[in-house]
């Protein structure tokens, strides 16, 4: 994730969510990240990624990286 305007003091949170259930599995906060930050999560199965919005005038994902585990 990288926050390329940052001046607009972005703030968001990243759930990864069971997409049968709904249930949320995890969920991170990212602030501050006009330098770059690295999530990561090992996971398996049907789930859905939510980006919410905590700060600032809207919430980004600068790429989103899929492999095989150990990859």
């Amino acid at each position: 994730m990288v926050d390329w305007d940052g001046a607009m003091t972005r703030a968001e949170r990243i759930d990864v969510v069971d997409a049968a259930t709904g249930a949320v599995l995890d969920s991170r906060a990212v602030s501050g990240f006009s330098g770059g930050k690295y999530l990561v999560w090992t996971v398996k199965g049907h789930v859905r990624i939510q980006v919410v919005r905590t700060g600032g005038a809207n919430a980004v994902v600068s790429a989103v990286f899929f492999g095989p585990a150990g990859g």
